[in-house]
């Protein structure tokens, strides 16, 4: 028992108790962002190519109104379902570690309706983006009406 007790006190103590890795760095943080906004350009001038590349291959993410989350091979600029001007990005916050950064922010646009009219949106994004050997990649994200 008493071989038991010291095992366990000296696996206490040297169980790691703070985070094993750094908060990101600004320039890191403000890629990202910028990223951002080289997906939504993409986004505007219906750019696919330019748009699928900003995606690691193993990305999953909850596009706005489906039920199921969605793989890379679903996405393209048509489903976002944009109106005719980029959105007006709300940064929020970005957290994250040294090869992960999430940002939060909202995006205001105009939805085209059945009509052809459009309608004031508002929805919140998430967007896990994961350092890569060429830069950063979103590999999850999610999206809701806010």
């Amino acid at each position: 028992m008493r071989n038991f007790v010291a095992t366990l006190a000296c696996a206490a103590a040297l169980w790691p108790t703070g985070s094993v890795s750094a908060a990101p760095a600004s320039g890191d943080v403000a890629a990202v962002w910028a990223l951002e906004g080289r997906y939504w350009s993409a986004v505007a001038a219906h750019d696919d190519t330019a748009y699928r590349s900003l995606f690691h291959e193993e990305f999953i993410g909850w596009p706005c109104g489906q039920d199921v989350p969605r793989p890379k091979s679903w996405i393209s600029v048509s489903t976002l379902k944009m109106g005719p001007d980029s959105p007006v990005l709300d940064q929020r916050t970005a957290t994250g570690g040294r090869d992960l950064i999430v940002v939060y922010y909202r995006a205001t646009d105009q939805a085209p309706q059945a009509d052809g009219s459009l309608k004031r949106r508002v929805r919140a994004f998430t967007h896990s983006w994961v350092r890569t050997g060429s830069g950063w990649q979103v590999i999850g994200g999610m999206c809701r009406d806010a």
